[in-house]
This record gives C-alpha cells, sequence and structure tokens, in this order.
C-alpha cells in the first residue's frame, strides 16, 4: 500500500504481489484543515484503515505500507525533519506488525517516474514538481540522490530574489512559484478586459486552454519563470532530462516546454506520466 500525504489532497493505491493495481482513492483536504498535518494524518488514516479491512478480506494480510510525506526525511540531521510528526505517522501507520517506509514525496514521484513513467530506461534525470509547492529530486547513475542530510532537491530553500536592491529571503522562491502564489498574482493583476477573474489555479488554465488571452498571457509568464529555473538546474546538474511534475508545473508547462527545451542542447524536459496524482 502507498500512501501520498499532501498539503490539500491524500491519495492511496495499493496492489497485489503480481502488481495488479487493488485499490485506489484520491480525497482533498477541505480548506480550513489543509496544510493542517494533523488533519491530513486523521484523513488518512480512516482511509488506510477502511482500505485495509476491506482489502484483508479479499486479497490477505498486508506486506508493505510507504508513506509520502510533503517534509525533508533526514535520518542524520533531526533538525531539517519534523522528527514528531514523523514518529506519530509511524505509530499511526503500523498495521498488523508491518512498520511504514516513510519518505519525502518529490523523491516517491521521482521513483514513480523511472520506474514507471516518463524517466523509464534514464540512469540520469531531475523531477521538478510545482504545485502547492515546489521540489526538486534528482536520479544520478540509476539511484536517488539524497545529498549528505537526505535533504538533495530542496530547491524552495534559496533565497530569492537575486537583485541589487531586493533583500532576498530564504524560501521565497517557494512562495513565489507555488500555486497560491500563482492565484494571488492573478487576484492582483487581473483587469476587467479579461472578462470574469478566475478564482482558482484549475480555473485559470482551463481559462488559457479555452483561448482567454489574459490567461493564456499569465500562464505562459509563470512558465517562463519555473523555465528560468529549469535551466538552473540544468546548469547546476546536467541531468539530461528533467520531468515536469505537480498540477501546476504540468499545465504550465505544456505550452513552453519548447521554450524550455532551448534553454539547454544537453538536457531534454518532458511531462510527467502520473497526471491525475497531481494536484493543485
Amino acid at each position: 500500500m502507498g500512501i501520498d500525504l499532501g498539503n490539500t489532497q491524500v491519495s492511496l493505491i495499493a496492489e497485489s504481489l503480481d502488481g495488479s493495481v487493488i485499490a485506489e482513492i484520491n480525497e482533498d483536504i477541505p480548506g480550513r484543515e489543509a496544510f493542517d498535518m494533523s488533519a491530513v494524518t486523521k484523513s488518512a488514516s480512516r482511509i488506510a484503515e477502511k482500505s485495509l479491512r476491506q482489502l484483508s478480506k479479499l486479497h490477505g494480510p498486508m506486506r508493505a505500507i510507504a508513506i509520502g510525506v510533503p517534509v525533508i526525511v533526514s535520518d542524520n540531521h533531526p533538525q531539517l525533519s519534523s522528527n514528531a510528526w514523523l514518529a506519530d505517522l509511524r505509530k499511526t501507520f503500523s498495521f498488523g506488525g508491518v512498520s511504514p517506509l516513510i519518505e519525502n514525496n518529490v523523491n516517491c514521484a521521482t521513483v514513480a517516474e523511472m520506474r514507471r513513467g516518463a524517466a523509464q530506461g534514464r540512469r540520469s534525470f531531475a523531477y521538478l514538481q510545482v504545485g502547492v509547492k515546489i521540489g526538486l529530486s534528482v536520479v544520478h547513475n540509476g539511484a536517488l540522490y539524497r545529498g549528505a542530510n537526505g535533504a538533495a532537491g530542496e530547491v524552495a530553500r534559496i533565497p530569492y530574489p537575486w537583485t541589487p536592491t531586493g533583500q532576498s529571503v530564504r524560501g521565497a522562491l517557494d512562495e513565489r512559484l507555488g500555486s497560491a502564489a500563482l492565484l494571488e498574482r492573478v487576484t492582483k493583476e487581473w483587469t476587467k478586459s479579461g472578462g470574469p477573474r478566475p478564482d482558482s489555479v484549475r480555473a485559470l488554465f482551463a481559462a488559457a486552454e479555452s483561448g482567454n488571452a489574459a490567461a493564456r498571457g499569465m500562464v505562459e509568464a509563470y512558465g517562463l519563470e519555473i523555465g528560468r529555473l529549469a535551466a538552473a538546474i540544468i546548469g547546476v546538474m546536467d541531468p539530461g532530462l528533467i520531468v515536469m511534475g505537480g498540477g501546476v508545473g504540468q499545465k504550465a508547462s505544456a505550452p513552453n516546454v519548447s521554450i524550455y527545451k532551448s534553454a539547454s542542447l544537453e538536457s531534454s524536459v518532458s511531462l510527467g506520466a502520473f497526471k491525475r496524482w497531481a494536484s493543485f
């Protein structure tokens, strides 16, 4: 069983030993509980326990459980991890004597793309997720690159902006490129000439896809910013391939893939294969 604990969504998938999918659930977290990881944990626990009761009757005992979490998972640097919450997770999701494997959610998505998605057969690539938050994970020589403390790829922690006059703030890149920031920009910059203002990021992309010029312009400008981050990753990591993930990343990337490709002749850009799991 695999569970993804997102800030705004909980997803569960269960497979039999032959790899057949025997359960798949996606549940949005109500707005008042979004980003509250205690509430997210309760929702995930309820879903998991219900699924386990049903599946055990038909398929026997669970053999393994993995949980993707939106935080750094570090074994040797406790200050980087939400250790108290992770310890509670291990207790909450220890079913039938099976201890859960807990890993950063972007790392989990990267392994999925490597084994079953857009990066199959690749020995080196990067996975860039842009959704509610931004994240990066790198595979080098066929293995996940974790870094010295398990925090490799935490691009959200890069100080931003880099200007002669502005003060760089750690974590500000996350606030600039996350979906909440994009919606905030739409709220501030939308004019009456663009028609009814989109009230969600999903609505913005729908308007852009339907031909609304104002929405398309904002999506393309946003996509260019993601492209600059992708170009920086290419310059540092030389991954050969960047797989774009996350609901926002994939939507904003689709019209801009050619622009990303022009950032470097050495690396290509592809959209991730698991769109149904992506959240805004």
